[in-house]
């Protein structure tokens, strides 16, 4: 049996892709958090997201799993902003 020792936030732009459709954005859907779990005498961290009938649950759990992605953004260029259009001024 499964214990959740601790739960943190997924970093920002974590995504699981999925190999068959039914998410939320396609064969992907963004990871809501990492779980530290223990089962027996071994412990993992584990990625969670919603599923389509918005339930949480463990990514491996749900689908086909077949790789995590994270979307970083690219910070300004040295002397730069970002403007409301998403733009560098």
């Amino acid at each position: 049996m499964s214990k959740i020792i601790q739960i943190a936030p997924a970093p920002a732009g974590m995504m699981a892709h999925f190999s068959a459709s039914g998410y939320s954005n396609g064969d992907a859907t963004p990871v809501i958090c990492l779980a530290l779990v223990e089962s027996g005498k071994d412990t993992e961290v584990k990625a969670m997201i919603y599923t389509s009938g918005n339930e949480l649950a463990f990514a491996d759990e749900s689908g086909p799993l077949s790789k995590f992605s994270f979307e970083i953004e690219q910070p300004a260029p040295r002397g730069q902003r970002m403007n409301s259009s998403h733009r560098y001024v």
